[in-house]
């Protein structure tokens, strides 16, 4: 969301607050909805790119809790066990959808071969990008993502 580029902008800034801004429409809980378009506004007027984006990360990850509330299937996808073990991970995907299994789907860096927003098609799926946003946020980035995330989890649970 932050290092993807489209001209001058980033992916958040671009589309990204323009999502989050029609996502948030999507939250059934009133006062949680309330919320999230408080934060967002707030985020959004003071140009706080790290923390609009985090807001969106949380935002979209909240509507697992919301489709399980209606009993919809929900298979949550972690990005750090498809890239530890992708074979396993995406079997279970497979399942999931109700396809089969092809090892095709694992050679997908034989048949891409574009370049988009620093993702190259031909890379195979590898742990390299792993532990990068460790060092893609400042210590003070990190401290208020981590501050966010615990007010917006404190919020969601005095509401639910």
């Amino acid at each position: 969301m932050l290092k993807l580029k489209f001209g001058k902008k980033t992916w958040i800034e671009r589309w990204g607050e323009r999502d989050l801004s029609r996502t948030i429409r999507l939250v059934h809980v009133k006062a949680l909805r309330k919320y999230f378009r408080k934060k967002y506004n707030q985020f959004k007027k003071e140009k706080r790119w790290v923390l609009l984006a985090a807001l969106c990360a949380y935002v979209k990850q909240y509507f697992i809790h919301e489709f399980r509330q209606m009993s919809l299937p929900v298979l949550p996808v972690h990005y750090e066990k498809l890239v530890t073990n992708p074979k396993k991970e995406v079997k279970k995907i497979l399942r999931f959808i109700g396809a089969e299994w092809n090892p095709a789907v694992l050679s997908h860096h034989t048949t891409h071969t574009s370049e988009w927003g620093g993702t190259r098609g031909q890379r195979k799926i590898d742990r390299k990008s792993l532990q990068k946003w460790k060092h893609f946020f400042s210590t003070k980035e990190k401290a208020e993502i981590d501050l966010l995330i615990k007010e917006l989890e404190r919020e969601r649970k005095n509401v639910s």
